[in-house]
C-alpha cells in the first residue's frame, strides 16, 4: 500500500513538472494551447492527490481537455487557412518595436526595424524596412528646398504598414509637391492621438495639417480596441457641449492580453464584433472638430483623407459613410476620399497588400497621393 502510495506522488510530481515546463514554454512563446495544456497536467496533479474533490477535478480536467481539442481544431482547421505571420526575425512587432511608455499609449522605437509577413501559403506579402526617428515616428524627409512643412496624422496607413520608407502616403505627397512632411501616423492611432499630438509641445509648426481617418477610429477614441490601452482618453461633458483629456484609456488586463493568442478567443471576437454606438462617433467626431479649430487657431489649413468603412460596421448607429463624411466635411478646410472605390468592399486587390490583409498597397498610396497634392496646392500655391 505505501509503494502504491510512493507510486502515485511519483506520477504526480511527474505530471507537475510536465505542467510547469510546458508553462513556461507557452509564456515564453505565447502558445495558448499549451498554456491549456499545462493546466491539464496541473490538474491531473492535483486530482491524483486530493482524492476528496477527485470527481470535481476529473470533471475539470476533462473540460481542459476538452478546451484544448477545440482550441487545435479551431487553429488547425479555421485559422491556418487565413492567418498571415510575421517572420520570427522580424523586429516590428512586441517589445522590440513598441515603447509602450509613451504618452501617446504607444509608440514605435527609434531605429530601423526589419519586417516580413506571410500568408498561410508561406509566400511572402511584404518584405521591408521601417526607418523610425528619435521622436518616435517614421521617417519620410527632410530640408526639401521649397521650404513647405505639412504634417500628416493618422493610424496604420498613414504609417504605411508593409510598406517601405519611400511608399507611404506622405512620401509621395512630398516627392510630387517638393516639400517637408512629418508623417505622425502610428499603427493603431485615430483621432484622439492627432489631437494630443497637436495638444502636446512637440512641434507641430507646419502651414497644413492633413489626417486619414476612417469611420472604425471611432472604436479607438471610445477606448474599446484592445491595443487602445494607455492611449489619451477624452470625455464628452456637460451634455456632450464640452470635450476634456480624461486620463487614459484602461490598461488591458492580463486575462486580456492572454487571450489574444487563444484561437477560440479570436474565433468568437472575429465572429461576433464589438459594435460601435451613436455615442463613439459624436465623440470621434467631436475630437476631430476639435483638431480643426487648434489648425485654425494656428492658421494651419486642416485637410481630411476619407477611407469608407464597410456597410456593416453602421448596423447599430444613425450613421453611414456618406453622412460620418458630410459632418467631418464641417471641420475641415477640405476632405477627401481616399477610398479609391465606391465601396470598401469593391476595392480593387491592386489597392490593398492582400487579401488578408487590406492595408493600402504601394500603388494605393501613390494614387492616393495625387489627390491629396491637388487639395494640397490650392492651399500652398495660392
Amino acid at each position: 500500500m505505501v509503494m502504491i502510495k510512493k507510486k502515485l506522488i511519483v506520477l504526480a510530481l511527474i505530471f507537475l513538472c510536465i505542467s510547469i515546463i510546458l508553462l513556461l514554454i507557452s509564456l515564453f512563446y505565447k502558445i495558448f494551447s499549451l498554456l491549456i495544456l499545462s493546466f491539464f497536467f496541473g490538474f491531473i496533479f492535483l486530482t491524483i492527490l486530493l482524492k476528496k474533490i477527485q470527481n470535481v477535478l476529473l470533471i475539470t480536467t476533462s473540460t481542459i481537455f476538452a478546451f484544448f481539442i477545440v482550441e487545435i481544431l479551431i487553429s488547425l482547421v479555421i485559422f491556418d487557412d487565413i492567418s498571415v505571420k510575421y517572420d520570427k526575425a522580424s523586429d516590428c512587432v512586441g517589445w522590440k518595436f513598441w515603447d509602450r511608455k509613451s504618452d501617446l499609449g504607444h509608440q514605435p522605437k527609434p531605429g530601423k526595424h526589419s519586417c516580413k509577413m506571410y500568408d498561410p501559403n508561406g509566400e511572402v506579402i511584404f518584405d521591408v524596412v521601417y526607418t523610425i526617428d528619435e521622436d518616435g515616428f517614421r521617417f519620410t524627409n527632410k530640408n526639401k528646398a521649397f521650404g513647405e512643412t505639412i504634417n500628416f496624422f493618422g493610424g496604420s496607413f498613414m504609417f504605411g504598414h508593409g510598406l517601405s520608407d519611400q511608399q507611404t502616403l506622405p512620401y509621395y505627397v512630398s516627392e510630387s509637391l517638393n516639400i517637408n512632411a512629418k508623417n505622425y501616423g502610428v499603427g493603431g492611432y485615430g483621432a484622439h492621438q492627432a489631437l494630443a499630438i497637436l495638444q502636446s509641445d512637440r512641434n507641430t509648426d507646419a502651414s497644413i495639417n492633413i489626417f486619414w481617418t476612417a469611420p472604425f477610429h471611432a472604436l479607438r477614441s471610445a477606448c474599446k480596441k484592445t491595443y487602445s490601452s494607455s492611449n489619451p482618453k477624452y470625455t464628452l461633458v456637460d451634455g456632450g457641449k464640452k470635450l476634456i483629456r480624461d486620463g487614459k484609456c484602461p490598461n488591458e488586463k492580463l486575462l486580456g492580453r492572454v487571450l489574444k493568442h487563444s484561437a477560440i478567443y479570436n474565433f468568437i471576437t472575429r465572429n461576433f464584433h464589438l459594435n460601435v454606438t451613436d455615442q463613439d462617433i459624436e465623440l470621434y467626431l467631436r475630437i476631430v472638430s476639435e483638431i480643426y479649430n487648434i489648425s485654425k487657431s494656428r492658421k494651419q489649413t486642416f485637410i481630411i483623407g476619407f477611407y469608407k468603412s464597410q456597410e456593416n460596421y453602421f448596423k447599430d448607429t444613425k450613421f453611414s459613410n456618406q453622412s460620418i463624411f458630410l459632418e467631418l466635411q464641417k471641420y475641415s478646410d477640405e476632405i477627401v476620399d481616399l477610398t479609391l472605390s465606391d465601396k470598401r468592399d469593391n476595392i480593387d486587390k491592386k489597392y490593398i497588400l492582400h487579401i488578408l490583409d487590406g492595408h493600402p498597397s504601394s500603388i494605393a498610396n501613390f494614387e492616393g497621393s495625387k489627390i491629396i497634392s491637388k487639395a494640397i496646392k490650392k492651399y500652398i500655391y495660392d
